[in-house]
């Protein structure tokens, strides 16, 4: 006997994230693609409102990089897989992907870095980092991602330097700044055109956003900072946290 599975796609008509989950919430929606932008404004409506998500099986993100913190948010949040897939319109299909396996809350320093990454070749796509001259970098070196396969492009219509440029020597130049590490893992640095020379030395604007992306909040910046020659330690040299407070409470009522 043959068993058929039927599939519905829904396609909305409102970015809007409250639109976004109740379509998610009314039908029941089990697969869909979000990109990080949208990811975070969700996360924000969530906080305020609630919704059965229940049936969501996995998101997949891409199209930009995404702060650690909203995936680690959002995977809290969602409580479902993700995985992130890394492509171009010039790839016809995704590059990489970082499969759900990947997606670990709570995992090693390696597993937590990886969550960083773009993940690894899918089947078919060969990818390498090169320099400016086309040399191929070792791995952890910072170049231009390029890659080859059956499903590269075969070019412009009609702009015949460009298919040059972009696919010279037999692999499509994705003008993406990253590295590969010894297992494979992609990391996407930035856009070269983007990056930025000062001293001689490479500076990737993406790199400064994602240390800006894990400052703290506005409540938890101290208001005012004293530096002191000495502090309460105990015996073993352990800063005893409760006797400085006490100074600061002085004359007051309440301790909190």
């Amino acid at each position: 006997m043959l068993r058929f599975r039927c599939g519905a796609n829904y396609i909305g008509t409102s970015s809007a994230p409250v639109e976004i989950l109740k379509c998610i919430d009314a039908e029941k929606i089990t697969h869909t693609l979000i990109v990080p932008s949208v990811m975070t404004t969700l996360l924000q409506e969530l906080t305020r409102s609630q919704f059965n998500l229940s049936s969501l099986k996995c998101i997949f993100y891409g199209t930009a990089p995404i702060p650690f913190e909203t995936l680690n948010a959002a995977m809290k949040m969602f409580g479902c897989s993700f995985c992130q897939v890394y492509g171009a319109t010039e790839t016809f299909v995704p590059m990489t992907t970082l499969l759900p396996e990947d997606h670990v809350q709570g995992g090693s320093p390696l597993q937590k870095e990886r969550l960083t990454s773009a993940g690894t070749e899918v089947f078919g796509v060969e990818i390498k980092v090169v320099d400016g001259d086309d040399n191929e970098l070792p791995i952890g070196q910072a170049g231009e991602i390029v890659a080859r396969g059956d499903n590269i492009m075969k070019g412009y219509w009609n702009l015949e330097s460009l298919t040059e440029k972009t696919l010279r020597n037999g692999w499509y130049h994705t003008g993406d700044i990253g590295k590969i590490d010894e297992h494979g893992y992609v990391y996407i640095l930035d856009r070269e055109k983007d990056m930025i020379i000062s001293g001689g030395e490479n500076i990737y604007p993406r790199e400064v956003e994602m240390v800006l992306e894990t400052h703290l909040a506005g409540y938890k910046k101290p208001r005012s900072i004293e530096f002191r020659e000495n502090l309460h330690v105990s015996a073993v040299g352990k800063i005893l946290k409760r006797e400085i407070r006490e100074e600061y409470w002085v004359g007051r009522s309440r301790k909190i």
